[in-house]
């Protein structure tokens, strides 16, 4: 399943969100970083696991994220479900622990769905 992430200098979170991802499901990561300086390019080049690309001279995240992600989405995705989530998001449905995101799809699409809006609780700690 293509799971598509645009990054700068997330290196801080990297580790946990290729844990995560990686455990819920077969993953092929397909990662926009946005001219990182911090070591995030070279952690994500050494993921067997992700495509890495690099947006062109003269664009810009403010003005492109969406022409990004729709680009590759229109290549690696077409007719396929895809998770798209920001990089310090952790995807979990009801049930998460024991249901496997594979079933959670066979019901979307016995459904008849053809996407899911997720909404993303933040939780701090002080």
């Amino acid at each position: 399943m293509p799971c598509l992430v645009l990054t700068h200098n997330e290196g801080a979170v990297l580790v946990d969100f290729f844990r995560h991802y990686r455990a819920i499901g077969r993953m092929n990561f397909l990662v926009v970083d946005d001219r990182s300086d911090d070591g995030t390019f070279d952690f994500l080049m050494n993921q067997p696991d992700a495509t890495i690309f690099r947006p062109k001279e003269g664009s810009n995240y403010a003005q492109h994220k969406r022409e990004w992600r729709a680009i590759l989405l229109d290549h690696f995705a077409d007719d396929r479900w895809a998770i798209v989530p920001d990089v310090d998001e952790h995807l979990i449905w009801h049930d998460f622990e024991t249901r496997s995101l594979h079933a959670l799809l066979n019901d979307l699409e016995s459904e008849g769905a053809e996407g899911l809006y997720c909404t993303m609780v933040d939780m701090y700690k002080s």
